[in-house]
């Protein structure tokens, strides 16, 4: 009689969010490509607003819709200058969401 074959399965890594974004930005790609300061301050203000709209706590919850939902709260932010409060430009929006993309592949 054929008895089943059992497969072990290694226990999935669970990463907190934070954590993936710190290991990304001081181990990870960041020191593997050894970015500029510019690069490097441009990824971490795009993470920094990822995660104002994004309420998960693990890096394998996020999906399609918090990515919608970033892409909604870029085109809401406004410039920082004193005088004139205006929408940030398309291109920035841009800039943030893809390093946000990189930082998830």
């Amino acid at each position: 009689m054929n008895q089943p074959q059992t497969v072990e399965r290694k226990s999935a890594r669970v990463v907190t969010l934070d954590a993936a974004i710190t290991e990304y930005l001081t181990t990870g790609k960041a020191a593997e490509k050894n970015w500029r300061k510019h690069t490097l301050q441009c990824y971490k203000l795009g993470l920094k607003l990822f995660r104002e709209p994004c309420t998960k706590a693990y890096l394998h919850e996020i999906d399609g819709d918090d990515l919608r939902r970033f892409k909604v709260f870029l085109r809401e932010q406004e410039t920082q200058t004193k005088t004139v409060r205006k929408k940030v430009d398309d291109r920035t929006v841009w800039n943030h969401f893809n390093n946000v993309v990189g930082f998830l592949t």
